[in-house]
């Protein structure tokens, strides 16, 4: 007995210090910490002034007064009528480089899909969108062209006849540019001269009009606002620059925060400047960065610090400051937790905002007890929980079961009782983010008529 009792006392040792850590994680304070010691970001005033005339061109006062135009020409002028509601969206990975001169770095799971599809229906939706997503993965419009070159590709008998000749072993791969053409001389010599072009293919025309029409229809509206990202310190920088901005918007705004951001990174002021050699040079390493290469973990989940006899030969004894380890053959990190910024998106940068945030694990058991744990601690309307293997066909809507518009978060908030509400794909729906959309978009249009605000759509 005695020995369980003091199993047990351990027990709540070490759940009151995981408990200790997350909450210094969450604060404020790790947040201006991280921005303190992150690199200074050269496109942030440039965002900063595109957003703030996004937003005062869509109809909401105060938000950029010095300036009277939009990039490209554009009137800023608010237009008249009921402003237009704003979505944030983010999308794709962050990664959390290795190197200052990024040539290794880890990265997070995530091709933008989902929320590229959510951009789309937003702005079908009659939403103003800022998309702020990863450099390279997929955005909106741009992800249908795909689908749409396997549609017009497979339907062409040219096209058959040359797979079935080279690729018998295999599913065809069609390409974007298979759904255009070349016409006249500089397409084929034969042909008498004449001004060359490029064409849609008539099968692919019948694909593309659409898909076309929704792009130009965002683009003379100017409703679509592109922000690339690459590393957790721009797109952390830049979603609080973006928050910002949008708290003209007040109840209007919705942050629909689908990005993949890194749990783990190495501090900046740690990194090496130059590319970490995969051989160390005369036994040593210039700097040492932040992960042990064995994955031994403590019960709060941190990452052992392995002594210099444990991680082998070749460790620069003299350098206290990174943490980057090259002994020989293996490479040691050690990583830092980054902190969590999503109370701060809702107490402090846009608290006015619709918030929805997104949570995704291999185990459901595990995602729908991290989604309520995350819903109460952070205070977001909603979280939309993903299974890995599912996330195309089932999402789960967690939220509070009660009335109340939200909270600000905490542990005071412990008695919540929230609810899920499970969407599914059905047979011949293409995109499951069209229910999704539909379901939020309501939960908004709530959110602002609870605030005394007509409504946003």
């Amino acid at each position: 007995f005695g020995s369980a009792v003091s199993r047990f006392a351990v027990s709540r040792q070490q759940g009151s210090r995981v408990a200790c850590m997350s909450a210094r994680l969450d604060s404020e304070a790790a947040a201006n910490a991280f921005f303190a010691s992150a690199p200074p970001i050269p496109r942030v005033d440039t965002v900063k002034r595109d957003a703030a005339r996004f937003v005062r061109h869509h109809g909401h006062a105060n938000a950029f007064d010095d300036a009277t135009t939009l990039p490209g020409g554009a009137s800023a002028r608010p237009p008249r009528g009921t402003p237009r509601p704003i979505a944030l969206v983010t999308s794709g990975g962050t990664t959390a480089p290795l190197e200052r001169s990024a040539v290794r770095f880890i990265d997070n799971f995530s091709s933008g899909t989902r929320g590229a599809a959510s951009a789309e229906c937003l702005l079908e939706r009659g939403y103003a969108v800022i998309f702020l997503h990863r450099a390279g993965s997929m955005r909106p419009f741009e992800r249908s062209l795909e689908t749409a070159a396997e549609l017009a590709g497979a339907g062409t008998a040219a096209e058959e006849s040359v797979y079935s000749a080279v690729s018998t072993w295999s599913a065809p791969v069609y390409s974007a540019l298979d759904m255009l053409t070349c016409t006249g001389s500089a397409f084929d010599p034969n042909l008498p001269e004449s001004s060359p072009r490029v064409e849609a293919t008539s099968n692919a025309a019948v694909h593309l009009m659409p898909l076309v029409r929704r792009y130009h229809a965002a683009k003379t509206k100017r409703t679509l606002l592109m922000v690339p990202f690459t590393s957790v310190f721009e797109y952390l920088t830049l979603l609080r620059t973006l928050c910002v901005e949008l708290r003209a918007c007040g109840a209007r705004a919705m942050t629909y925060l689908a990005a993949a951001v890194s749990d783990f990174y190495v501090p900046w002021d740690r990194l090496s400047t130059h590319k970490i050699q995969s051989r160390g040079i005369s036994g040593t390493c210039a700097r040492k960065t932040y992960l042990e290469s064995n994955n031994k973990y403590t019960s709060g989940g941190e990452l052992d610090v392995l002594s210099d006899g444990e991680r082998g030969g070749g460790v620069d004894d003299d350098d206290d400051e990174g943490n980057i380890f090259h002994g020989g053959e293996a490479l040691t990190l050690r990583l830092e937790q980054t902190p969590k910024m999503l109370a701060l998106v809702r107490s402090k940068w846009c608290p006015k905002a619709f918030g929805a945030s997104f949570k995704l694990e291999t185990d459901v058991e595990i995602l729908l007890q991290k989604s309520r744990d995350s819903l109460r601690k952070y205070g977001m309307h909603v979280v939309v929980a993903n299974e890995m293997t599912q996330r195309k066909d089932e999402v789960v809507l967690v939220s509070r079961a009660d009335d109340d518009d939200g909270g600000s978060g905490g542990d005071d908030d412990a008695q919540w009782k929230t609810r899920e509400d499970w969407i599914e794909r059905p047979i011949g729906t293409p995109d499951i983010e069209m229910l999704l959309i539909q379901e939020v978009t309501r939960r908004h249009d709530d959110h602002v008529k609870t605030n005394g605000v007509t409504s946003p759509t």
